[in-house]
């Protein structure tokens, strides 16, 4: 097992009233699965992934990872965030250069790793261009190789595509998919969006508004790459829906 929750619980205190948002909330994650927690706005799924990456702590529980106790961030779960979080005054080539220097990667192994990273990502003749030159899709793209870079064991995505419209986020999305099957990365992403979880997940958890109680979990036997228009991709999504309905999970 890759990474195991197990017993999660956290609530949050504001202006002196308490707000449990998850409770006692358990899962886990194979080897180089792509795991999707899905759910509506105030689930906990954010909170989770933030427990997860080492930024929020827990009240009780623990998240392991290689049967190691997570206690803290590390750059062995990188993370990606919705609004890129790019640094404006580096180009693309050192934005995804950063945690590579910071790892002390050595510098054959940097460059080969780069020209790596910018030809799967479709980068390649734009890396010495500024975040502020470049598209949004281009943005998500290096925000994504940055995360990879420094070859993490768990890759950590909230939302990375909410920010774009509906034609460049499928395009996204196809492309999020081979990159990460690519680098052969383990990986847990967030989402409110039924077909972008079953586009592109092995695995689905459906998280409600009840304590991020886990409702249903969906393992995904569809091929890749993934046929939109198939019976069974549709009989999944319209299953998440009717789940999501029957247990008020939005």
């Amino acid at each position: 097992m890759k990474l195991q929750v197990k017993n999660i619980c956290k609530t949050f205190t504001n202006q002196k009233q308490e707000k449990k948002v998850l409770d006692n909330i358990s899962f886990n994650v194979e080897e180089g699965e792509f795991v999707t927690l899905l759910g509506p706005s105030g689930c906990g799924k954010t909170t989770m992934l933030s427990i997860i990456a080492g930024f929020e702590k827990n009240d009780s529980g623990v998240v392991e990872l290689d049967g190691e106790v997570v206690n803290g961030a590390n750059p062995d779960r990188a993370f990606v965030f919705q609004n890129y979080a790019l640094f404006p005054w580096m180009s693309v080539k050192n934005n995804i250069l950063f945690p590579m220097k910071q790892q002390k990667i050595p510098k054959d192994e940097e460059s080969k790793r780069l020209e790596h990273l910018l030809q799967i990502s479709k980068l390649k003749g734009y890396e010495d261009l500024y975040p502020h030159q470049i598209s949004g899709g281009m943005k998500q793209r290096t925000a994504l190789v940055r995360a990879l870079a420094g070859k993490p064991k768990v890759l950590l995505m909230d939302e990375p595509l909410g920010a774009l419209d509906l034609i460049m986020r499928r395009s996204l999305q196809s492309e999020i998919g081979n990159i990460c099957r690519e680098e052969k990365v383990t990986v847990i992403m967030v989402t409110h969006d039924v077909d972008e979880a079953v586009y592109l997940s092995d695995k689905v958890i459906l998280m409600s508004t009840n304590k991020g109680e886990i409702v249903h979990e969906l393992m995904n036997e569809l091929p890749r790459p993934r046929d939109r228009y198939c019976e069974k991709y549709k009989d999944y999504c319209e299953m998440l829906i009717k789940k999501i309905s029957e247990r008020g999970a939005i």
